[in-house]
């Protein structure tokens, strides 16, 4: 998603929780142009980026490792909370927030996960 979509702001908290319990689902919450995110599962000790794209009337927010390439990886997952600033263009109506992870150990792209939709009246 890197080509024709736009770098947000991102900021994330260190690992917290553990991924591997049963039942665990990221929490999503708008407001005001802030996207919270929390237990979004991703290897420990990695930096995250935000990437957002235009589909019609729909923004598509992609949180993915900022090195989606690593030679070196930690050997185990955590769960994270990110805070991403959205573009501030009033043209969207809906926002689905997606996940990928790294290539490591992959020879074909890694799926994209969907985290959650919400419709922007929500977040007002």
């Amino acid at each position: 998603m890197r080509e024709h979509s736009e770098k947000l702001k991102i900021d994330q908290t260190g690992c917290h929780g553990n991924p591997y319990k049963g039942g665990h689902k990221p929490i999503m919450r708008l407001m005001w142009g802030l996207l919270k995110v929390e237990g979004v599962q991703f290897r420990c000790s990695q930096v995250l980026e935000a990437r957002a794209k235009r589909r019609g009337t729909e923004l598509v927010v992609m949180i993915q490792p900022a090195d989606l390439h690593p030679t070196v990886v930690a050997k185990c997952s955590c769960l994270y909370t990110v805070h991403v600033t959205l573009p501030k263009d009033e043209g969207w109506n809906r926002l689905r927030v997606v996940t990928r992870h790294d290539f490591y150990g992959r020879s074909s792209a890694p799926p994209i996960e969907l985290v959650g939709v919400i419709d922007r009246e929500q977040g007002r």
